[in-house]
């Protein structure tokens, strides 16, 4: 209950104030009686006072002038606070009345009002929520009685409205599934939550209310994506002006804030590319293009989609000019791919998704034999396929269209294929189909017609060379650069006395030397053939030799270096052979005892008789010159032809000399100008009686002007007599 002030008090308070004057007043009057008495220079008769009274006397009564100025102001004071005490008085209770009546109409309201004062303590104010619990722990305690996503929502509006202030009005539904419209609001230092039955248009308006919320905030979220986003962002209305964009185009456009772009309509897209656009986007799809813009005085390429939203439109433009280089150099590569295919001897052909032939090269019109405007019309893969079909340029299947539908499997299943096609024309093609990466199939056709009869023909000889091999009498094997024998024929196993199933097994070198030491064990030829096959060298020759084993068998082996880093080892049985070589050693040394024996005989034989030759032609000159007398005629024709003879005679001995002298190595030609007609006559002296006997005329005829030569003359009268000799032998009698 207020306190209020009465009349009777009133007159107290004045009676203290009067009272307090009294005592002030009486307090100053002796005061001055005081410091009257104390003064030296006081005089009855006179009346005037010393200073130190005056200055006294000022004091006090400057203190009781304060004193009564102080009293006026109190007692106005006290005035003014009993009217102000009245007032107070009056107007609580006309806010109890109000408050009276507020609480009348909140009780009265069906809804729940919760308020927190600036303590954070709650209170509940009204209940006519049925669905709410009665006590306030449990309304508080919003997921026991809401679903979950509404008592989040009603969670994070009250967060807000405590932290900035700020109200709202929402729509959440109880565990029941009952629409329940909440309203937070500060008023004051107090906040209130009003729950109440969604009903109506309250339901409808709060529906709305919050679906504005919802997508109020789904356009933010979606501006502030957008504003995150690399490429330009921009949006135009219905009358085609810029009314928002994104930080990357306001970059782009080079302003300092949206609000510039806004203000200036800075566009980025050129006039006649903006003209382009749409005016009436019903109905109108997507659409993308490139197109080139000017960015920080840069021009760059753009891929630009134009999105259509009801009366307006959205474009997104995205960097492009590494895609656009990358695009270029990809082109060039795919030309120079192209190129590279064209000259290959393979048979090319590339299909699209769609099936479609999107590339061939040469090879393949020539493998074919296929109209290059046929193939430039892009005819599917079934089409060809059928046309080769129909020229019979397919293998035989029983079922085509199985056979075809297995091939073209590849498009589904993106799995690589292999085939080998034997045509009816003999040739075979090896077909491999390879999926690409864009979903079509790429099909590489080589023929392999010559390749496979290379192939017959060289297993045909390495299988000749293999019977070859197993045939030979020489015993080969063959080590691989890790010292394993990787090869050998029967004759190696057989020489050595080893085990064909252990030579299987591709023994080490070390074991084969070790096996074979049994026949002949002499470490240095082991020794060099171990470092011919294992020993890792930059130059490697070929070294061999021989051995003689325990058997008296002589063995000649060969280590020879193979092109591959190999060693060909060889062991041959020359036990006969080393015999036969005795044996003609021996005959070359008897033929060469006797030959020499031959030149002993033919150099005395020569010289004994050369000298009985001299005399006789001396002789014979002597007496046909008729120093010693005259001769008849018939002496005369007998010493002539004991003069021919014995110079025939006398040939024979000085060519059997050359012989020995040739045998010998000494013979050497005497060159010396000699005349040509001196040659003639003296051959044709030692045929002479020759021709007489065979009844055969000798004409001689030489060539005006030819006199000398350089010659050895005995040598060439040798080769004229040999030569007439011959001649005569061959001829008939009577001839010339």
């Amino acid at each position: 209950m207020a306190y209020e002030p009465d009349d009777a008090q009133s007159a107290n308070i004045f009676r203290q104030l009067a009272g307090l004057m009294l005592v002030s007043v009486a307090c100053v009057g002796i005061l001055t009686i005081a410091l009257s008495s104390g003064t030296p220079s006081a005089n009855a008769q006179n009346w005037a006072l010393a200073p130190r009274t005056l200055v006294v006397l000022a004091v006090v009564g400057g203190a009781f002038f304060f004193m009564s100025i102080a009293v006026a102001l109190l007692l106005r004071a006290v005035r003014d606070a009993r009217r102000f005490e009245r007032e107070a008085a009056n107007e609580a209770n006309h806010l109890r009345g109000d408050l009276a009546a507020a609480e009348m109409v909140i009780q009265a309201e069906p809804a729940l009002v919760i308020a927190w004062d600036h303590h954070g303590a709650a209170s509940l104010l009204a209940h006519n929520l049925s669905d709410a619990p009665q006590d306030i722990d449990t309304l508080l305690r919003f997921p026991t009685w809401l679903q979950a996503d509404s008592a989040k929502l009603l969670t994070d509006h009250l967060d807000t409205m405590f932290r900035f202030g700020t109200g709202s009005m929402f729509v959440i539904r109880s565990a029941s599934g009952a629409s329940i419209e909440a309203a937070c609001r500060v008023h004051g230092s107090r906040a209130y939550l009003k729950l109440r039955d969604a009903a109506g248009e309250r339901l409808r308006f709060a529906e709305l209310q919050q679906k504005y919320q919802v997508l109020s905030q789904d356009t933010r979220s979606n501006r502030a994506l957008l504003d995150t986003l690399p490429m330009l962002v921009w949006f135009h209305d219905e009358d085609g002006m810029i009314d928002w964009a994104n930080k990357a185009y306001v970059e782009a456009v080079d302003a300092s804030s949206l609000d510039d772009v806004l203000e200036a309509q800075l566009e980025l897209l050129e006039s006649r590319d903006r003209a382009a656009l749409p005016n009436d986007m019903d109905g109108v799809a997507p659409t993308r293009k490139r197109l080139h813009m000017i960015i920080h005085g840069e021009r760059r390429a753009f891929d630009l989609v134009v999105v259509p939203l009801d009366k307006r439109i959205a474009l997104f433009a995205s960097d492009a000019e590494a895609l656009e280089v990358a695009e270029g150099e990809l082109s060039r590569q795919s030309a120079a791919n192209e190129g590279t295919l064209d000259r290959v001897s393979t048979a090319v052909a590339i299909f699209g998704r769609d099936q479609h032939l999107t590339f061939y090269n040469e090879a393949y019109v020539s493998l074919w034999n296929l109209d290059a405007q046929l193939l430039d019309s892009k005819p599917r893969d079934t089409e060809i396929l059928d046309h080769l079909r129909n020229a019979g340029a397919l293998p035989d299947s029983g079922n085509y269209r199985k056979w075809r539908e297995r091939l073209l499997e590849g498009y589904r299943t993106r799995m690589p294929h292999e085939d080998w096609w034997h045509l009816p024309n003999g040739r075979s093609i090896h077909l491999r189909a390879e999926p690409r990466p864009d979903g079509g199939m790429a099909y590489l056709y080589d023929d392999v017609t010559e390749r496979l009869a290379l192939e017959r023909g060289y297993n045909e000889m390495i299988n000749v060379q293999r019977e070859t091999l197993d045939n030979l009498a020489e015993g080969v094997a063959v080590f691989a650069p890790d010292g394993r024998i990787r090869l050998f024929n029967p004759s190696f196993a057989q020489i050595w006395n080893l085990s064909t199933d252990a030579l299987e097994k591709k023994l080490h070198i070390e074991e084969v030397i070790n096996a074979c030491r049994a026949l002949y064990d002499d470490t240095s030829a082991w020794t060099q053939i171990h470092q011919s096959v294992a020993t890792i060298a930059d130059t490697r020759e070929p070294v061999g030799g021989q051995m003689t084993r325990s058997d008296g068998t002589v063995i000649a082996w060969t280590c020879i270096p193979l092109p591959d880093s190999a060693t060909l080892l060889t062991f041959i049985d020359i036990t006969d052979q080393m015999r036969v070589e005795r044996a003609l050693i021996e005959r070359t040394e008897a033929l060469e005892a006797a030959d020499r024996l031959k030149n002993d005989f033919v150099s005395h034989v020569s010289y004994e008789l050369r000298t009985p030759l001299t005399n006789i032609i001396g002789f014979s000159e002597l007496l046909r010159n008729e120093r010693t007398g005259p001769l008849n005629e018939k002496q005369r024709e007998y010493l002539g032809d004991i003069h021919v003879s014995s110079n025939t005679l006398l040939t024979i001995v000085n060519d059997i000399l050359d012989l020995a002298t040739i045998d010998a190595g000494a013979f050497a030609l005497s060159r010396e100008p000699v005349f040509i007609a001196d040659i003639i006559e003296g051959a044709v002296l030692g045929i002479r009686e020759k021709l007489d006997r065979a009844r055969i005329q000798l004409q001689v005829q030489v060539e005006p002007g030819i006199n000398e030569v350089v010659a050895d003359a005995n040598r060439m009268k040798q080769v004229l007599f040999n030569l007439l000799s011959n001649a005569i032998g061959f001829s008939h009698p009577d001839s010339k």
